[in-house]
């Protein structure tokens, strides 16, 4: 049976996943995470859409401007497909904006499961994904994370317009060499080498960010107090990041 650490759940047979998350129901989670919360499930993407890049962005960066949260799962070793199947349609109902994840098996099926959901509400959630072996996820993920430093060959890639990346850096300098080598909105995922945000090395990489694009920063989930749920709100806050990513969130 699987562990999903940050939405609580239990079961003798497989992974049943309950609205509670790190102690808040739903309401409470959208309230503090999505900003409000109507008593429906949080629309997570365009229901029909022409292009992957068009539904990331739409799934991460919402008219209202509010924070959305995505979640990071990591497989364990007895992962089951029909758990991950579950686990992908609940993460769907409670309006996690998209599903991150290292492992291309559980990649493939996440994006098998979500696929289901096409033409319904609510609809498919992206899929993105952030290990090694980048070339061949651009086949199955909605958005791929590469380092900053993975610019020349990504654009190598015959097939590099065909799907959305979102830049990693952790400097000023990498946001600037980004932003002068690309023209369309760019999506960055912020992250430092020892994974504490300074407020000054924050506020220089944030002042060479473009307008209009998407950042993403992390948080570590099962924080005492619930520390994730205030860092998020002072992220967003602080330096208006558009969303952000629990780590670790789902283990199973």
């Amino acid at each position: 049976m699987g562990i999903f650490r940050w939405i609580v759940c239990s079961s003798a047979a497989s992974m049943i996943v309950t609205t509670t998350v790190a102690g808040f129901s739903q309401p409470t989670l959208q309230k503090h995470l999505f900003g409000k919360y109507d008593g429906r499930p949080t629309k997570t993407s365009l229901q029909l859409v022409d292009t992957a890049s068009v539904s990331v962005t739409e799934a991460l960066q919402k008219p209202s401007k509010i924070l959305t949260t995505c979640l990071e799962y990591n497989p364990l070793p007895d992962s089951s497909k029909s758990d991950i199947a579950i686990l992908s349609m609940q993460l769907r109902k409670v309006g996690t904006a998209s599903i991150w994840t290292s492992d291309l098996n559980a990649m493939r099926q996440f994006k098998e499961e979500q696929t289901t959901a096409v033409g319904n509400f609510p609809g498919p959630c992206p899929i993105i994904y952030n290990g090694d072996g980048w070339k061949e996820a651009m086949e199955v993920a909605d958005a791929i994370i590469l380092p900053a430093g993975d610019f020349s060959s990504w654009k190598e890639q015959s097939n590099s317009n065909n799907i959305q990346v979102i830049w990693s850096v952790s400097s000023a300098e990498s946001v600037k060499e980004l932003a002068s080598e690309i023209d369309t909105p760019l999506s960055f995922f912020i992250e430092t080498d020892d994974g504490q945000y300074n407020e000054d090395t924050l506020s220089e990489i944030f002042s060479q960010i473009p307008a209009k694009s998407i950042t993403i920063l992390s948080v570590d989930a099962m924080q005492a107090d619930n520390h994730e749920l205030s860092l998020g709100r002072s992220l967003k806050s602080n330096h208006g990041c558009t969303s952000v990513l629990v780590k670790n969130a789902c283990v199973g």
